[in-house]
Order: structure tokens, then sequence, then C-alpha cells
């Protein structure tokens, strides 16, 4: 295996190699700040980003804790409080975005 590219890992657009198919991805690493801040530039309004894990995906034995109603409950719970949490929400594997589209004359649609 070839070694790790910093330049291609820390790179945005990480678009791996044929040699090396580990990195091969197309995908685009957001920060919490610059998600919200593209999608405002897109015309949305009152984004709300939220962490969809967290870090509870670094939890030993993930699948075996999740199969326990208490821990699922627990790692829940922990979850719900930190998907919010801004010096946190970067360690969250995935990102949601819940925000309104405004109308053409820049008004909000309503609920």
């Amino acid at each position: 295996m070839e070694p790790l590219n910093e330049k291609l890992f820390l790179d945005k657009y990480n678009k791996g190699s044929e040699k090396n198919r580990l990195y091969r991805r197309l995908g685009h690493f957001h920060k919490p700040g610059e998600l919200k801040a593209e999608i405002e530039d897109a015309g949305f309004l009152d984004v709300d980003i939220r962490g969809v894990i967290g870090p509870c995906w670094l939890i030993r034995n993930l699948d075996r804790a999740w199969k326990n109603e208490k821990k699922r409950e627990n790692i829940m719970r922990v979850v719900r409080l930190l998907e919010k949490e801004d010096s946190l929400m970067g360690l969250s594997t995935h990102f949601l975005s819940i925000s309104r589209k405004q109308k053409d004359d820049g008004q909000k649609i309503s609920d």
C-alpha cells in the first residue's frame, strides 16, 4: 500500500487515485461553519446544522452496545446533547442541514 498522501487526505475534494483505492472517494469534507455559509449563500434561511452521530462512532464495540437497549438510550442521549455543539460537531461522520427556502421575492416560505 502506498503511504498516506497528506495533501490528498487534507484536500477538501478527495478524489483518490487508481493506485490506492483506499482514498478513492469523491466527496467534500465540510467544517460545520463552512457548510452553514454555503447553504446560506445558496439562498436558504434559518440554517441549522447538526452532527448526525457526533463522537459516538468512537465508542468501542458500538454495534454490540447498540443492541443493548439501556446503552442505546445512553448513546442517543449523548448524540442529542452534542448534535449542535460547535466545538464537537466536526467529530460527526455526517451533517444534517435544516433550513427554509426563500421565495423568489426574498421572503420566507411559510410553514
